[in-house]
């Protein structure tokens, strides 16, 4: 976590990847898409997470570029692989999505996850975290069962942060390129 004091009071900006829910990472994702401008684009992430307005419309640039410089690297990801969370008091596992301590996710979860890429830009990424973990107490049935996959989605976008994600965010992209490189060749 970043703070800043502004006008007297210490304002503070969710840094880490340990502090960013999914939704708000996609909410990040879609701003950098929409914004005219990089120095917009980091205001804007600035005050999602957690400067206000008044600060992000007042920083000179001397800051804002030091502040800019500090959260990019704070966001750096170890690449680590978590590979058990607990959310509302459930224990939800990606162990069978690992073998021999590698990531490898089986075909029709990638399908799955790919059909979702191709109408939710960003929204995948919720999407993709409920088809990886699977809750301990429950059979296969209804880890496949679409009801289920959408409840876990809605409760991971605001209880999974990015350290978790964003590791099997990066292997299920560099999985997806990989594979259409094959493809069109």
């Amino acid at each position: 976590m970043l703070e800043y004091i502004y006008k007297g009071k210490t304002e503070t900006l969710k840094s880490e990847l340990s502090e960013i829910t999914l939704k708000e990472f996609i909410q990040i994702l879609n701003l950098q898409k929409s914004s005219e401008a990089d120095f917009e684009f980091y205001l804007d992430t600035f005050e999602l997470l957690g400067f206000s307005k008044e600060l992000c419309d007042a920083i000179d640039t001397k800051t804002l570029f030091k502040l800019i410089s500090d959260f990019k690297d704070a966001l750096k990801s170890d690449g680590e692989f978590i590979k058990k969370i607990e959310v509302d008091g459930y224990i939800y596992s990606a162990a069978n999505s690992f073998a021999d301590d590698e990531f490898v996710i089986n075909g029709r979860e990638f399908s799955k996850i790919e059909s979702k890429m191709k109408v939710d830009e960003f929204g995948w990424i919720a999407y993709a975290m409920a088809i990886i973990f699977k809750r301990e107490d429950l059979s296969s049935v209804e880890h496949k069962d679409e009801t289920h996959i959408k409840h876990k989605k809605s409760l991971f976008l605001d209880n999974v942060k990015m350290d978790v994600a964003l590791p099997y965010v990066m292997a299920i992209t560099k999985d997806y390129i990989d594979n259409i490189k094959i493809l069109a060749s």
